[in-house]
């Protein structure tokens, strides 16, 4: 038999007053992606007009041309036909104006670089050799919706599925390719 306790009177600062064992179950921290909660932050940013003025260092490598030959004279010299080029132009503008639009808000820079550095490096793992192994330009449409766009729009609708504010599409993700193309970042002649 178990005898009654009682107390009585009992007055504390803070905390807890407890007769036995005192379990505690503290909320786990779930670990989330880079990408996911700089999308989480742009949200905020956004919400509370939190705007800066000077773009980090990264994005500022990419905003640079590193020559003065535009995007139609690149994609006329690797063989691409008028519609081609109209069409790349088109889409890089698209994404030109998205970026210039959110470039104040601190993590859409970042999201902006980590998109970016992507886009290029799988450029240059998956289409590049493509080129380089004698690949018709025209030809490489598919291959850049597979090797590049896809992928991206993927990581996006995983890591960005609550994106508020940029709403990125397949369209300015294709065009972050002629954008890079243009600035000289992606060459697709050697």
């Amino acid at each position: 038999m178990s005898k009654k306790v009682q107390q009585k009177n009992i007055q504390t600062e803070s905390g807890d007053v407890v007769g036995r064992d005192k379990i505690v179950n503290s909320p786990k921290k779930i670990k989330i992606s880079q990408i996911r909660r700089l999308f989480q932050e742009l949200s905020e940013e956004y919400d509370n007009k939190d705007k800066i003025e000077e773009i980090c260092f990264e994005l500022t490598e990419y905003q640079i041309e590193k020559d003065v030959i535009g995007l139609d004279a690149k994609l006329n010299d690797a063989g691409c036909t008028e519609n081609y080029i109209e069409d790349a132009e088109i889409v890089k503008q698209k994404f030109a104006k998205k970026l210039y639009h959110y470039q104040e808000y601190q993590s859409a820079q970042r999201i902006f670089v980590l998109l970016l550095a992507q886009v290029s490096e799988l450029f240059r793992a998956k289409i590049l050799p493509l080129l380089n192994s004698g690949k018709d330009v025209i030809e490489l449409q598919n291959d850049i919706y597979i090797e590049i766009i896809n992928p991206v729009y993927e990581l996006l609708n995983r890591e960005a599925s609550e994106d508020n504010v940029l709403y990125l599409n397949q369209a300015e993700i294709k065009g972050m390719v002629y954008y890079l193309t243009g600035r000289c970042h992606i060459k697709w002649v050697a």
